[in-house]
């Protein structure tokens, strides 16, 4: 059946798409300010835990915890998850001290974001990034304004890869699950997508594909450069 031209405008309504993106190694590159905090929270309590950029790549990717894990095993100290939830406070005071240090957008995210809004493609983040510093970062790089839900891993104090985040930050588009994807760079992004029964995007330029080589999370995509992603979330939807 050919569709006339206000059948298609109604079928593109009924069919809204709504794309979620994750930050740290998707967005913007976080790494040696996130592994800068590792060292100054050390350093703030007189541990001799040191960060090295290329040896311990795992430890930082992983977050804020991991790197407050490893310290504690270094001093030889005994902890449990009340541990390292007393102490997160003090590693994210250091972060506010080097969150814009050397932070930056991938080449090609802005020009990604500004094509999708003229797509019309609904825009949402959902990040294991406290919502605070997720705030602080992208209204820095001056992408906050793209992103009409925003979720962080404070926001409902469920971090991904549990899939209420990612489907809140859905509802709140008005999305609907099947006309969704989440875009991301590691197995966590991977196992909420499929969690929460949308496709999943990771690019193959971020975080993850530091440590590992992701095509044995058989995402429904991968690219390697941010001008792929609209061409290929669109063959997706």
């Amino acid at each position: 059946m050919k569709l006339h031209y206000n059948d298609k405008l109604i079928f593109l309504v009924l069919i809204m798409k709504t794309v979620i993106f994750d930050l740290d190694g998707t967005l913007v590159d976080t790494y040696m300010d996130l592994l800068n905090a590792g060292n100054l929270f050390y350093k703030s309590k007189n541990w001799n835990a040191t960060l090295d950029p290329e040896i311990n790549k795992k430890t930082v990717i992983n977050g804020g915890k991991s790197m407050i894990e490893y310290g504690l095993k270094n001093q030889k100290i005994s902890y449990n998850k009340f541990t390292l939830n007393s102490l997160y406070p003090s590693f994210l005071s250091c972060y506010d001290k080097t969150i814009f240090n050397s932070s930056y957008l991938y080449d090609g995210i802005e020009d990604l974001l500004i094509k999708l809004k003229s797509e019309n493609w609904q825009i949402g983040l959902c990040t294991n990034k406290p919502e605070m510093q997720a705030n602080m970062l992208l209204n820095k790089l001056k992408i906050r304004s793209y992103f009409n839900s925003f979720i962080g891993s404070d926001t409902l104090n469920i971090p991904k890869p549990n899939p209420e985040p990612l489907l809140k930050a859905i509802d709140i588009l008005g999305g609907k699950v099947k006309n969704s994807v989440l875009v991301g760079d590691t197995i966590t992004d991977r196992l909420t997508a499929k969690a929460a029964g949308t496709k999943s995007l990771l690019v193959n330029y971020g975080h993850g594909a530091l440590i590992e080589d992701l095509s044995y999370l058989e995402a429904d995509a991968m690219v390697n450069q941010p001008k792929e992603i609209s061409s290929v979330i669109e063959s997706l939807i």
